[in-house]
């Protein structure tokens, strides 16, 4: 289970442990400035550590900026791999026009005993089923499948 979620994960171990690294830098760092200007009851001689905050919270922005931007490099170089396998469609373009082949009625389809549509043997909503091969004529009291068209 853990190797199917690392494999749909867009960020790799070592990119995950550099955003605890840079966030939990920036957070230390604020922590730190915090405590220096809690002990100091003048604004003046709060600036300095209040600067040194800024800092710490922008060190942490840009540990999880970064992060993001990276996932989104890595759904975008997936979503163009997907697109190549598919075709040359995309933002901006068409897709080849789908050639449809009409097989015709299925003298034979599939059907669960107790739903009320039937498939094609090869349907992709019947696909991994273990349901029996029945002739067409004997479910004419169930729909045809919207999407196999048997």
């Amino acid at each position: 289970m853990t190797a199917v979620l690392r494999r749909l994960s867009p960020w790799s171990p070592a990119e995950s442990r550099r955003l605890l690294l840079l966030v939990g830098a920036g957070l230390v760092v604020v922590a730190v400035a915090w405590w220096i200007v809690s002990r100091e009851a003048a604004w003046s001689e709060q600036t300095d550590a209040m600067g040194l905050a800024v800092i710490g919270a922008m060190v942490a922005a840009y540990g999880v900026t970064s992060w993001l931007l990276r996932a989104r490099a890595v759904c975008t170089a997936r979503r163009n791999a997907m697109f190549a396998v598919l075709g040359d469609v995309g933002p901006g373009r068409t897709a080849a026009p789908i050639v449809v082949i009409d097989e015709g009625p299925a003298e034979f389809v599939v059907a669960h005993p107790e739903q009320g549509r039937y498939h094609r043997p090869d349907c992709a909503l019947a696909a991994g089923t273990n349901w029996p091969t029945v002739p067409r004529v004997e479910l004419a009291d169930r729909q045809a499948c919207g999407v196999c068209t048997p």
